[in-house]
C-alpha cells in the first residue's frame, strides 16, 4: 500500500520535469531561432547594401563613359566648326553635371563662335562659380564683354584671369589690344610683352607688338617685331606690316621683297601690294609701281589710296616726258 501511494507522486514529479524540460527547450529553440533570424536579415541587409553600391558604381561608370563620350562629339564637332551640334553636345554632358568646367567652357566657346555673346559670357561665369580659380574662363568672359562693348568689364575680366594665372598669354594679348585702341601704347606694349614672356612663340602678339611700335613710328622695333612674328609664322598681314615699316624706314627694296612674301602668303593681298608700289615709286620703278598699285586698286578699301598714287606717277611721267 505504501508502495502504491508513492507512485502517483513520483508520476507527478516525471510529468513535471519532462514539461519543464520541453519548455525550455521549446524557449532554446525559439531563442536560437531568433538569433538565427537575426543573423540572416543582417546578412541579407548587408547583401542588400553591396548590391546597391554595386549597382550604383555601375551607373555611375555608365554615366560617366555616356559623358565622355558626349564631351568628345562635342570637341570634335567644333573642331569641324559645327558649333550649333557643339552647343548642343556640351548642353548634354552639362545634363551629367552641371559644374563639369570643360564642357562650360566648350560651351561658352561655341556660344562666342554663334555670335550669342551673352550666352557665352554666362556659361564662362559659371565655369568660374564652379572653379574660381579658372583663368581661361575669365578670358572667356573678358572676350565676349568685349564683343559686347563692355570694355571696362573686359579689361576686369583680363586682369583677373593674369592674376590667377600669371603666364596666361591669352589674356595680356587681349589686354593689349584694349589698352592699343586706346592709344596708351606704352602700356599695350608690355602687355604683349607680358604675352610673349609666357609665350615666346606666339606670332600674334611679336605682331601686335609691332603694330603699337609702329603706331609710335618707332620703326626699328617694329621691324625688329614684324620679323619675329614671321620667322614664327608665316602670315600675310605681319609680312605687310613688316613692308611698310621698311617703306617708313627707307628701306625700299626690303619693303618690296617683305611685300611679295605677304602677297604670296595671301593673292594679290591689296595692302601688301600698295606698299609694294609705293616702294617702287620710291625706287623711280613706275612700271613695277604702276603694276602693284592696280593689284590693290581690285580692293574697294584700297581703291582710293591706289587711284590717287597711279594719277601721281601717270602725272611724273607726263612731266618727264616734256
Amino acid at each position: 500500500m505504501r508502495f502504491m501511494s508513492k507512485v502517483p507522486v513520483l508520476l507527478i514529479y516525471l510529468v513535471f520535469f519532462t514539461t519543464q524540460i520541453a519548455f525550455s527547450q521549446q524557449a532554446q529553440s525559439q531563442e536560437e531561432y531568433q538569433k538565427q533570424l537575426q543573423e540572416y536579415e543582417r546578412k541579407k541587409a548587408e547583401i542588400e547594401a553591396k548590391n546597391a553600391e554595386k549597382q550604383a558604381q555601375l551607373e555611375k561608370i555608365k554615366n560617366e563613359n555616356r559623358r565622355k563620350e558626349l564631351y568628345n562629339s562635342a570637341n570634335r564637332a567644333y573642331k569641324i566648326r559645327k558649333y550649333s551640334d557643339a552647343l548642343k553636345y556640351y548642353n548634354q554632358v552639362l545634363e551629367y553635371d552641371d559644374c563639369f568646367t570643360k564642357a562650360l567652357y566648350g560651351k561658352g566657346l561655341a556660344l562666342n563662335k554663334l555670335r550669342n555673346y551673352s550666352a557665352a559670357v554666362e556659361a564662362f561665369q559659371k565655369a568660374t562659380e564652379c572653379d574660381p580659380n579658372y583663368a581661361r574662363a575669365y578670358w572667356g568672359i573678358g572676350a565676349n564683354l568685349k564683343k559686347l562693348q563692355k570694355i571696362d568689364a573686359a579689361m576686369a575680366a583680363f586682369d583677373k584671369a593674369i592674376s590667377i594665372d600669371p603666364k596666361y598669354y591669352k589674356a595680356y594679348y587681349e589686354k593689349g589690344l584694349i589698352l592699343r585702341k586706346k592709344k596708351n601704347y606704352n602700356a599695350a606694349a608690355a602687355a604683349f610683352k607680358g604675352a610673349i614672356a609666357a609665350k615666346p612663340n606666339y606670332a600674334k602678339a611679336h605682331a601686335a607688338l609691332g603694330d603699337t611700335y609702329l603706331d609710335q613710328r618707332k620703326t626699328n622695333l617694329a621691324i625688329a617685331s614684324f620679323k619675329k612674328s614671321v620667322a614664327i609664322k608665316s602670315s600675310a598681314r605681319p609680312y605687310y606690316r613688316l613692308a611698310e615699316a621698311y617703306n617708313l624706314s627707307g628701306q625700299h627694296k626690303a619693303a618690296i621683297a617683305a611685300a611679295k612674301s605677304a602677297i604670296k602668303a595671301k593673292r594679290n593681298y591689296a595692302p601688301a601690294a600698295f606698299e609694294a608700289g609705293v616702294a617702287y615709286k620710291s625706287l623711280t620703278n613706275y612700271t613695277e609701281a604702276l603694276k602693284y598699285f592696280q593689284i590693290s586698286k581690285k580692293d574697294k578699301g584700297w581703291r582710293k589710296l591706289a587711284q590717287y598714287e597711279i594719277d601721281r606717277i601717270k602725272e611724273e611721267i607726263r612731266k618727264s616726258a616734256n
